[in-house]
């Protein structure tokens, strides 16, 4: 449970299980459905919601008038709190050899998921150390893997951006630091809370989500429910996109500044982007996959437009009961798997310890 942060805490493990080679597939993701009386009620009494007497004060409307329920949400703006969402989201990833040996259509690539947690905190709620640790290492791997001038001019930060007047001050502030940090004059900010409000754990998947559609579109979303900013917004080093235009994108950040100190940021190649890096590894590849899987991507969307999917459901195949086993001291053999699984793995770890 990492608040905020959840979908790149799970993010982060999938990344590390496929580097550290315990995986070569992981389904990623997180689904959130907050939109509850006691959930609703118990942000409210924290007084982190948008309420109706808050957006009046802020757009000068009478006691009686309806304000403008499309724009509640206005991440780095003149704000009164964040607006709930709710959200599904789930990512496929790969091992970048497996990929290529399936011809796996590639919309992009995750290097580096940095998390780091506040350490000391006078309350639960207020912000930390952690953030910056987080979006310094994860800029730093795109400078690294990319270049310097990609990190400055092609980066879109995807900022965590709750539309709270402590989020606008406390995040600005970490986006300028690291900016100024590594020499950027106009780094590209945007918060897709402003278009889909504040889907708790799953907000970081939204992200990424729509990080996917700007490397695809080569479109900076704008936080468009947000006319300018709040004046508490700290601008060194930031150029936040406060309407939609087109941009060469060839990385994004994804930024989670989480209630109770938990943070994580991730960093995010486009298709493009991770087409070079695996070229120099591998050799020429092509991040639409190869023509037989596009082939089955068209039949497959086709059959679902006509409601004709037929549903695989493997019922009763491969099932191994415990007769089937074969044990010994040392390992156990599971049928149909190619290897063994050994016993000995504490003489392995702690040879040092295990007596002859």
């Amino acid at each position: 449970m990492g608040a905020c942060a959840s979908f790149l805490y799970n993010l982060h493990n999938a990344v590390d299980g496929i580097q550290e080679g315990r995986y070569k597939i992981a389904i990623v993701g997180g689904a959130d459905c907050p939109i509850t009386p006691e959930v609703i009620e118990g942000f409210r009494a924290m007084g982190a919601l948008a309420e109706d007497q808050g957006l009046r004060e802020l757009d000068g409307l009478g006691e009686h008038e309806t304000p403008n329920y499309r724009k509640t949400s206005r991440p780095f703006g003149l704000n009164c709190g964040f607006t709930m969402g709710e959200s599904s989201q789930y990512v496929i990833l790969m091992d970048d050899q497996l990929a290529i040996e399936l011809g796996a259509t590639i919309y992009g690539s995750v290097p580096t998921v940095a998390s780091h947690a506040d350490g000391g905190k006078r309350s639960i709620s207020a912000p930390g150390a952690g953030n910056y640790l987080t979006l310094a290492q994860a800029a730093a791997s795109i400078r690294d893997l990319l270049g310097q001038d990609a990190l400055a001019n092609e980066t879109l930060v995807q900022a965590h951006g709750t539309s709270t007047p402590q989020n606008r001050v406390t995040e600005s502030d970490v986006l300028s630091r690291v900016a100024t940090a590594f020499g950027l004059d106009a780094w590209s900010i945007s918060a897709v809370k402003s278009q889909l409000g504040h889907s708790q754990g799953t907000a970081g998947g939204d992200q990424l989500a729509v990080s996917l559609g700007a490397f695809a579109s080569q479109i900076a979303p704008g936080i468009q429910t947000t006319e300018s900013l709040a004046p508490d917004v700290i601008q060194d080093g930031l150029d936040f996109v406060l309407k939609s235009r087109e941009q060469q994108i060839s990385a994004a950040l994804i930024n989670a500044k989480g209630f109770g100190g938990n943070n994580a940021t991730a960093a995010i190649l486009s298709p493009e982007a991770t087409a070079e890096l695996l070229k120099s590894r591998h050799g020429s590849v092509h991040i639409k996959g190869s023509d037989e899987v596009q082939s089955r991507q068209e039949r497959y969307r086709h059959e679902i437009d006509r409601g004709t999917i037929e549903i695989l459901y493997h019922y009763g195949e491969n099932i191994v009961e415990g007769s089937d086993i074969e044990m010994g001291p040392d390992s156990i053999n599971v049928p149909g798997f190619g290897s063994s699984m050994t016993l000995n793995q504490a003489k392995t770890k702690y040879s040092d310890l295990i007596k002859s």
